[in-house]
């Protein structure tokens, strides 16, 4: 609907601090302080086809003037056959001229208006230069410009260095454009006809936009992108370029923006990129530095490579984000059924800095593909929010039915790969977002011709990698999945989390805090040989605090001959600082090791109901902290070597330390404990513990402690035909020698000892007081036999007769 018509002559626009009724104003960006909400009639009408083509040629119509739209405009009868117009023909690109290489062109007094994909040989590429930018303004008045046709082939060829601009507007310069239209027609078809020379060098960079290829120093506002009712209408770019030297810049409103200001923008049209090199396609821009300010996007893209090309950026707003100035997208939305990429993609940006706040994000399916063998290019990385930011990301909604990597049939999987709900790896903080897996969804990773892998996955994130970096007041809604499936190989090490894949061993504070996940199931399949497991309900390795997962099942198989950790919140808790006030309510955490042949010394695997690992290298403090977990760790026919062991345990399944102040403390476990050892020969051993499974010295053993701890295990049990292993039970943990120092800690363990289990009789009094029952004194009280608990941090359930973290 068109605003109400007002006789407004002049409109003044604020610029440079100066008041100008229609010039522009040299490399500033526009600050108009809010949309116009009247319509304007200021400046040069433009009434037809002819007259918006002729803006920047004709005398009477200068790149720097004023204009404004009285009506609606059809570009369609300048390539329209049945209109009149010529087949073949594609709109140039107001702020361009052309150059053609040699050839005699197909209707040269066209150019001005608009311009064939080919000379007339058919053979020679026709290129667009930059000449005399549009600086003016351009008041839509809420009309629709129809039929714009696009060149569907990204143009390029050895030895032109010029910037190739496609758009409505090819280039525009501290311009202002607003309260407009466009409409775009299908150029799918041309794409196939008309695709770029196949030059092994290439060094155009060209750049795609419906409203403009490049915009500098510009505001755009309240600008609409649409495809014409005709079936896949939208934005299609074909063709290679080099995968070296060059980029396209690809968007559903500009290509690339410098210092512009996008406010209220949409698009709903196709972006549709097939066999271009290195490019970077957004559903709002391609490359950006300035502000996004609530654009909306509703079309789908999708990216794909043609052979080992380099990776793509996608994003359903802004692929790249440049560093200086920084970017900043607020307020924006995407909502459509597929974004495709085969690198790096993310619904709001895919790579770069800039601050990513009050975002919301409704798709069906994230998908990446990798396209490439061995060797022709590494590493993979796919956020639901952003790929790879370097800025914080905030207040940011997103729904998703799948998060996807896999690879192409033929291709072999090669590389880093890192995927989450909010982004694949970063070294900012992600803060009071919400993630919700529509309908049972999830993350899913397929890699069945990896050679050598490193995969990291997380609800959230898949690898945070800053000193200082957090996910912190931010949580999985609804049902969730996380599915991990690799193939044969030499060398695969794999980081899962329900929210976090991995965090940094070093810095301050934990990975994860204030986060929670609910309703998961957590699956990894990995058949390589060796390589690393890390696997957490919260974090594949690092720390948390105040932070918890309920009703979340884990299940690893694996028949790597590497160290495995799996833990209810962590697989491995490294030395950042502490692990305090969580909390693991799984119904399973489940561990089988399937190898049958490896004689590796090195074959360990560690469980744990809150964590499978935890060896700090510096003081660590692991308090305040419950699990209500089922752990259960099964060796099937692992042929061993003399020094590889399991450990499971209720808390944790390893645990060590070489510094002072390192303990567990204030803590509890619930649920069984079951170790099932089928070695088929070899000695090695098997540890389980209500606590921890195996407490190993390190240097300072008096200063490792397991203290005011209480083990309400239903069941220790340690099975298997193997029988020459040693196998290690304990109600609170299998120490390492005897001046290990267990500290008032109690245990009400179901089961017995089982036959042929090792247990010092001389440690007994140290394995924990044994008592029949619980009551809220255990807890809380100070005398003999209580664990003299603090109030401030826990509260008595009394229908659960379990304490709870306030």
């Amino acid at each position: 609907m068109k605003r109400q018509r007002m006789n407004v002559k002049t409109v003044a626009v604020v610029i440079c601090g100066c008041v100008l009724a229609a010039q522009g104003c040299e490399n500033e960006m526009r600050d108009v302080a809010r949309p116009i909400e009247v319509l304007v009639e200021s400046g040069i009408e433009i009434t037809t086809a002819r007259q918006l083509a002729d803006i920047g040629i004709a005398e009477e119509y200068p790149a720097d003037g004023e204009y404004y739209l009285s009506g609606d405009i059809d570009l369609s009868p300048l390539w329209d056959v049945e209109k009149g117009g010529e087949a073949g023909y594609v709109w140039r690109g107001i702020g361009s001229t052309c150059r053609e290489c040699g050839a005699p062109l197909l209707s040269a007094d066209k150019i001005n208006h608009t311009l064939p994909l080919r000379c007339e040989n058919r053979d020679c590429v026709l290129y667009l230069q930059s000449q005399q930018p549009f600086s003016g303004m351009l008041h839509g008045n809420g009309n629709t410009i129809k039929g714009l046709k696009l060149p569907a082939a990204s143009a390029g060829g050895t030895g032109y260095e010029e910037a190739l601009y496609f758009g409505l507007f090819g280039f525009i310069n501290t311009a202002y454009i607003h309260d407009l239209t466009v409409e775009v027609a299908n150029n799918k078809d041309e794409r196939a006809a008309y695709s770029s020379p196949t030059a092994a060098t290439v060094n155009a960079k060209p750049s795609f936009g419906v409203l403009a290829g490049v915009a500098r120093g510009s505001r755009i506002e309240n600008v609409s992108i649409i495809p014409a009712a005709t079936t896949g209408a939208g934005l299609y770019v074909s063709g290679p370029v080099s995968a070296t030297t060059s980029a396209a810049y690809i968007g559903g409103v500009i290509g690339q923006g410098f210092n512009t200001l996008l406010a209220n923008v949409s698009s709903e049209s196709v972006l549709d990129v097939t066999g271009v090199g290195i490019e970077y396609t957004g559903g709002i821009a391609g490359s950006m530095t300035g502000t996004i300010s609530g654009a909306k996007v509703l079309g789908n893209i999708n990216v794909y490579k043609d052979g080992d090309k380099k990776g793509s950026n996608v994003a359903g707003i802004c692929a790249e984000t440049v560093t200086t100035p920084s970017v900043v997208i607020q307020g924006c939305k995407v909502k459509m059924e597929s974004l495709t990429a085969t690198s790096n993609g993310g619904s709001i940006s895919g790579i770069g800095t800039g601050n990513i706040t009050d975002c919301s994000v409704d798709i069906d399916l994230i998908k990446g593909v990798i396209n490439y063998t061995s060797g022709a290019a590494g590493g993979f990385t796919v956020g639901g929010i952003s790929a790879k930011p370097t800025s914080d990301i905030e207040r940011c909604d997103v729904s998703f039915a799948t998060l996807e990597v896999s690879t192409a049939t033929d291709k072999t999987a090669y590389g880093t790969t890192y995927i989450g709900g909010i982004f694949g790896i970063s070294g900012n903080t992600a803060m009071n977002c919400v993630v919700k897996y529509k309908g049972g969804g999830g993350v899913k990773i397929c890699l069945p011709n990896a050679t050598s892998a490193s995969v990291y996955v997380g609800g959230i994130a898949g690898n945070i990698t800053g000193s200082t970096s957090i996910i912190s007041q931010t949580v999985i809604q609804g049902e969730s999945l996380i599915k991990v499936a690799t193939g044969a190989s030499s060398t695969i090490n794999i980081y899962v989390g329900g929210l976090v894949g991995t965090g940094p061993s070093s810095g301050t504070g934990p990975v994860v805090s204030n986060s929670k996940v609910d309703r998961q199931t957590i699956t990894v399949n990995h058949t390589g040989t060796t390589g690393g497991v890390y696997v957490g309900g919260l974090v594949g390795s690092g720390h948390v605090s105040n932070s918890g997962v309920t009703d979340q099942a884990i299940t690893v198989t694996t028949a790597t001959t590497g160290v495995v950790r799996a833990g209810g919140l962590t697989g491995n808790g490294t030395a950042r600082q502490s692990f305090t006030g969580t909390n693991a309510k799984h119904a399973t955490l489940t561990v089988t090791k399937t190898d049958a042949t490896s004689t590796s010394s090195a074959n360990y695997a560690y469980v744990g109901g809150i964590s499978g690992q935890t060896a700090p290298t510096s003081a660590f403090q692991f308090e305040n902290n419950y699990a209500f977990c089922d752990v259960t760790l099964v060796s099937a026919g692992i042929i061993n070597g003399t020094s590889g062991y399991q450990a499971a345990g209720g808390l944790v399944g390893y645990f060590s330390g070489n510094t002072t102040s390192t303990f567990v403390r204030y803590s509890f476990a619930a649920g069984r404990v079951t170790v099932t050892n089928n070695y088929s020969t070899g000695g090695g051993a098997v540890y389980a513990g209500g606590i921890a499974g195996y407490k190993n010295n390190g240097t300072n053993a008096a200063n490792i402690k397991i203290s005011a701890c209480a083990a309400l295990n239903s069941a220790i049990t340690i099975d298997g035909s193997n029988s020459s292993a040693t196998k290690n039970w304990r109600r609170i943990a299998t120490i390492g020698d005897k001046s290990t120092q267990l500290e008032k800690n109690i245990a009400k363990v179901g089961g017995t000892k089982p036959e042929g289990v090792t247990l010092d009789e001389g440690l007994a009094a140290k394995d924990g007081l044994a008592v029949e029952s619980i009551t809220e004194d255990t807890f809380f009280g100070t005398e003999d036999g209580q664990l003299g608990w603090s109030r401030d941090v826990w509260a008595w359930d009394a229908e659960s007769k379990y304490p709870v973290l306030k």
